[in-house]
């Protein structure tokens, strides 16, 4: 099935009130009117585990089994910093910055197939440490520490071409721009986002504003894009003006003023604040698009058996017979939680859980349970 996370602002429709997140979705595979009998369901979700250098623990895919209610260890050995998952047409990738490759694995059984050495067919410099990862129409799409977007055949695995797009890119969005599928890359070290057009040629134009610092994650809903921004370190080391921005053509407004993660689905962005250097409980938000404007707290409750002290990433399910279900990470354990911000369960992983992918399978409407209650 592909990656449908592409699909969250797009596509998607999800509402939020009160905290809440609720939807449906729709996608190229799962043309499913609201009379059909076929519905796509969340079979469960893949945890990338960036382990700890340090403490000599390597990165690993775990895959939380939402009808088993377990978590196992899938990729136990993707060597140091593994940075990001999706999966796409029915295969899993991964990043693994530290060794400079794109783990591929089957999204049926985790059996690994390949291993694409971005140095070896990128270039040394240009290939050196891949990062984020989107797929489309065939095609991969991967940000390297050396500058560039990376593309590559997801059915021969086979490099295809290179996009120098600017200094240290991080997460990058698929979006339509004048009927124009491109590309919005974060260039984390320029600061910059980058927007990349994917149709006859590969052209790339630069935005730049004095309020973003170090852009590291975008969505985009038509022509807005909602730029996540690190901020910086003070001399004492402290995360400060960390923040969710809206760029509008040549307009940037902050958002949310404290925010050091997010991930969004349809018309809600849901957000942390946890900043470096700081020891206070973090927070969460939620910022709804779709005309309400503002944002909301986001209240967590009955997780006291396994808190979340310091998130480390933060996943919304677009599926909606998932309920807008997250996923939270923290140190060496993942939540899940309703829309509505209620604990439901929590599942052990290795070291920081820094990405997280769904999977999916489609089921006659009359077999439809709750497997996550």
């Amino acid at each position: 099935m592909k990656d449908m996370r592409r699909f969250l602002f797009g596509i998607a429709l999800m509402a939020m009130g009160s905290g809440l997140l609720t939807g449906c979705l729709s996608n190229d595979d799962d043309n499913k009117g609201s009379g059909s009998s076929e519905l796509v369901v969340t079979k469960g979700a893949l945890v990338l585990c960036g382990g700890n250098a340090v403490a000599d623990v390597p990165s690993s895919l775990y895959y939380l089994d939402y009808e088993a209610g377990t978590s196992r260890a899938v990729a136990s050995d993707l060597g140091a910093d593994a940075n990001d998952v999706i999966e796409y047409d029915g295969k899993v990738y991964v990043t693994g910055s530290g060794e400079d490759v794109i783990y591929v694995l089957s999204a049926d059984n985790f059996q690994l197939l390949d291993r694409i050495s971005t140095t070896e067919e990128m270039g040394e410099e240009a290939g050196d440490g891949p990062r984020c990862l989107t797929a489309y129409d065939g095609k991969l799409y991967v940000t390297t520490r050396g500058g560039f977007v990376g593309i590559f055949d997801t059915n021969t695995r086979g490099y295809v071409n290179k996009i120098e797009v600017g200094k240290e890119p991080e997460g990058l969005y698929l979006g339509m721009k004048d009927n124009v599928p491109v590309l919005y890359v974060c260039c984390s070290g320029q600061p910059s986002i980058a927007t990349v057009s994917l149709g006859t040629s590969y052209s790339v134009t630069s935005f730049s504003n004095a309020s973003i610092r170090q852009p590291m994650e975008v969505v985009a809903a038509g022509d807005m894009l909602f730029v996540r921004d690190f901020g910086y370190l003070d001399d004492q080391q402290l995360q400060k003006d960390a923040a969710l921005y809206l760029i509008y053509g040549s307009a940037v407004e902050k958002l949310v003023p404290d925010a050091t993660g997010m991930d969004a689905a349809g018309y809600s962005i849901l957000t942390y604040n946890d900043p470096i250097g700081k020891n206070a409980k973090a927070s969460y938000s939620v910022y709804n698009i779709n005309g309400y404007g503002g944002y909301t707290n986001f209240p967590l409750s009955g997780d006291n058996s396994a808190p979340i002290q310091h998130p480390t990433v933060i996943s919304i399910d677009p599926n909606p017979y998932a309920g807008g279900n997250v996923i939270i990470g923290s140190e060496s354990f993942v939540n899940i939680y309703r829309g509505t911000g209620v604990f439901m369960k929590t599942f052990p992983v290795s070291m920081d859980p820094c990405a997280v992918a769904y999977l999916y399978k489609t089921v006659k409407s009359s077999e439809i349970v709750n497997s996550q209650k």
